[in-house]
């Protein structure tokens, strides 16, 4: 049985806290978004802005500029509000006071192209600018989302031949989103020009309206990056995506010529060039047409960044995504990646974001955690938001949902914010009014938690207020772990299974909530988007299912490996091109560097025997297993079902089976202990390492005199951890929140934490110099 050794590699120098002055302000003085605020004493009366920034770079933020968002106060604590046309303006000046007496800073308005544009060319946004005032008057700042995908009711008339076609070649009809009111979905196709140039209109409109108003914060130009919700089946197939997409190609692979190479055809003309439509079909035509959705996905997002930030270059423009890339494997009539990739939408905001439901879609407290810490590391320098966060019942039709306490608001938003937020927006004022969602998601809602939600939002802005120079230098501990995923996989994958099964995916997952549960901090990487820089500071990376690596990326892996660095990968390294052809083993240019080689696919075992460092582990294996052995074929060892080599200074592990996904469908402690032992002959542990720990979750990162340690008991019954602190830690650990009960003890070079059930600690450690 193959053994993996500690590498031959120098120890990393442990990361320095960091130093220098923090930037900070009082709570409801400008922060974190409002650096950059336009004033105009024409439009608005005299209101000057002391913090205005001027220097601009052509697209995006300054450096210094971005800095000072993301390091420059507290976390931004708000509410979405307005989703029009409800609620009523009766309650606006009431409902302000409550917001602002909660310990919010901002509120979030739904800026509607179907509700402002109810006839083409004439623009309403009185009741948004009447909102707005009532913010500003009591000190509240006013985040605007951009619904650009909810479209006018008269689109279909006015532009009738835009509407999408399905995959069966059928028009499909639009109709009003269920949670939304005033307007269509999906609506026209933003490849048809005249929609994309409506749509432009409204956005300027957005943009020329609200720039100069005081209250503005920020803008979210893309809500979920939502685009084909209600089209009934996949999208979209009309003339000007076919045509688009044959460019795309063209592009890609040069010329018609170079098409047939990559996909072994010998077509004759563009006009014989067709995507491919649902799984279990040809996996050429899915995958290629899958990249390009991800890859339009990507334009459409810097299409509506860069529209705004033409008229409005003073204020932060985000946009966010319903779930990580890592996570988005598809679901009902979306491919997998569909709404893009988050490392190319980040290439053209100032700031990125993602919703975190955690009664919708998200499996549990890791599960949470890893959907942030892959959003981050998609994010690199620029600001991580929590766009929507849960914050009561999310019951769907004639369904009470399951309570929400304050105690799992509060944990949530110290969670989001352990994990490298700098906002949180709660997810809404009042319950919904219309559609299925009617009767649930409102955090002031009639459910029976609202006073102790209300309370412990409260409580947690009053913390961040009295911590502000604390919070706002907080960094998590990047680690010395990547996680790969590849968005190629994915798209692999959803050709073959659809949303029947996230084996790729899963697998990915899998890892990163190990990861979670045994307190190691890491990095999510996208193939696609790797770079040496990324590696550099790196002891362990993890490669889940690996089927598709860009040759780019195999290539930096190989050579990080062959500098020191420890590799861990899975059965059928590299065996598909980009293309979806499947190579045969000896035909695989990154498994033949590592100098591995697969044995072909076998009835899959109940486990598979592996060992690391002095301990043999019984992992569960999934779908098959393989042989894998050495790609000499002079060498006279047995492939076997986990093989492990030396590669320069480094090594590789490979393991013949999906071992990540086989945790990822059952938790069990063998895998988690088996992720342990490698982090520990990689020499990848975090600054704090955990020593132990039941029934909690533990988080940390560096401040600008010391760490931030977070532990956040989500069960029902009480918990405990241990951990290893950093030399030069002085004095006792400091409790900066109100944990109900917590107690903590520190020995030596350990700190122990007894946190009772459902409660969240932190704690700050200082150390010398702080």
């Amino acid at each position: 049985m193959p053994t993996i050794a500690r590498p031959i590699r120098d120890d990393a120098a442990a990361a320095d806290a960091e130093d220098g002055a923090v930037r900070s302000a009082p709570r409801n003085a400008p922060a974190l978004c409002d650096l950059g605020m336009r004033s105009s004493s024409a439009a608005r009366g005299n209101l000057s802005n002391p913090n205005r920034l001027t220097a601009r770079t052509t697209r995006g933020l300054t450096r210094v500029f971005l800095e000072s968002v993301q390091f420059g106060g507290s976390m931004l604590l708000a509410v979405q509000y307005y989703r029009p046309p409800f609620p009523a303006s009766t309650s606006w000046e009431n409902d302000m006071d409550q917001v602002a007496a909660a310990g919010f800073d901002a509120i979030q308005l739904w800026v509607t192209w179907g509700w402002v544009e109810p006839e083409p060319g004439t623009f309403d946004f009185d009741d948004y600018d009447r909102i707005m005032d009532a913010a500003h008057a009591r000190g509240l700042k006013v985040v605007l989302s951009t619904i650009g995908e909810v479209q006018p009711f008269w689109i279909p008339r006015m532009v009738p031949e835009s509407a999408m076609i399905n995959h069966l070649g059928q028009r499909v009809v639009s109709t009003p989103r269920r949670e939304n009111n005033a307007g269509l979905t999906p609506g026209g196709c933003w490849d048809h020009p005249e929609v994309l140039d409506r749509m432009s209109r409204f956005l300027q409109a957005c943009a020329q309206h609200f720039r100069d108003h005081p209250a503005l914060s920020s803008w979210d130009v893309w809500n979920e990056t939502r685009w084909s919700v209600h089209a009934g089946e996949y999208v979209c197939y009309c003339e000007n995506t076919v045509t688009r997409f044959r460019d795309w190609l063209a592009d890609r692979h040069g010329d018609l010529d170079g098409l047939n190479e990559a996909w072994h055809r010998r077509y004759r003309s563009w006009d014989d060039v067709h995507p491919g439509t649902i799984p279990r079909r040809m996996y050429t035509d899915l995958v290629e047409f899958q990249r390009f959705l991800t890859w339009r996905s990507g334009e459409h997002m810097r299409f509506r960044a860069e529209t705004v930030r033409a008229l409005d270059a003073d204020h932060v423009v985000g946009g966010h995504g319903v779930a990580p890339s890592a996570y988005s494997a598809g679901v009902l009539h979306e491919q997998a990646l569909q709404r893009g990739n988050d490392a190319d939408h980040v290439a053209s905001l100032d700031s990125y974001g993602i919703s975190m439901y955690p009664d919708f879609f998200i499996h549990d407290e890791a599960d949470f955690g890893g959907r942030l810490t892959a959003a981050r590391s998609a994010c690199g320098d620029k600001p991580l938001w929590v766009c929507e966060l849960e914050a009561a019942p999310t019951g769907i039709g004639f369904n009470p949902g399951r309570p929400v306490s304050g105690s799992d608001l509060r944990r949530w938003l110290w969670t989001s914010f352990a994990h490298g937020a700098k906002a949180a927006i709660c997810w809404q004022w009042y319950d919904e009014l219309v559609g299925p969602e009617s009767a649930s998601f409102g955090l002031s809602g009639d459910d029976g938690n609202s006073e102790e939600r209300l309370a412990s939002v409260a409580d947690v802005a009053t913390t961040f207020r009295e911590h502000a120079a604390l919070i706002g230098s907080y960094v998590p501990d990047p680690g010395k772990v990547g996680v790969i995923f590849d968005q190629g996989g994915y798209h692999l994958d959803w050709a073959e299974h659809g949303v029947d099964d996230e084996l790729v995916s899963g697998s990915v997952q899998g890892y990163i909530r190990a990861l979670e549960h045994t307190g190691t901090p890491y990095t999510v990487l996208h193939a696609s988007h790797l770079s040496a820089d990324q590696l550099e500071d790196l002891s362990l990376v993890i490669l889940p299912a690996p089927f598709v690596i860009p040759a780019t990326a195999s290539n930096l892996l190989t050579t990080w490996v062959n500098d020191g660095g420890t590799l861990a990968t899975e059965t059928e390294l590299d065996g598909w091109t980009e293309q979806g052809i499947y190579r045969y083993p000896n035909d695989r240019p990154f498994a033949t560097a590592l100098g591995l080689r697969g044995h072909g696919r076998r009835p899959v075992t109940p486990t598979v025997d592996v060992a690391v460092g002095d301990s043999d582990y019984a992992l569960v294996a999934s779908t098959w297993t393989e042989p894998i052995g050495s790609a000499d074929p002079s060498t006279e060892s047995e492939p076997t079902t986990t093989f492990q080599r030396s590669t320069g200074s480094g090594q590789v592990l490979a393991i013949g089976t999906f071992a990540g996904y086989a945790y990822f469908t059952q938790r069990y402690p063998a895998f988690e202990a088996f992720v342990a032992a490698l982090v520990d002959v990689a020499d990848a542990h975090g600054a704090l390492p955990l020593l132990s720990a039941e029934n909690v979750l533990v988080r940390s990162g560096s401040t600008s005199n010391g760490w931030l340690v977070l532990v956040a008991n989500h069960t029902t019954d009480d918990g405990h951890a241990e951990v290893r602190i950093p030399p030069g830690t002085t004095g006792q650990p400091v409790e900066i929140g109100r944990s109900a009960g917590a107690s903590f003890q520190l020995r030596e070079r350990t700190m122990s934490m007894e946190v009772p059930a459902g409660a969240t600690c932190v704690l700050h450690l200082t150390v010398s110099g702080g």
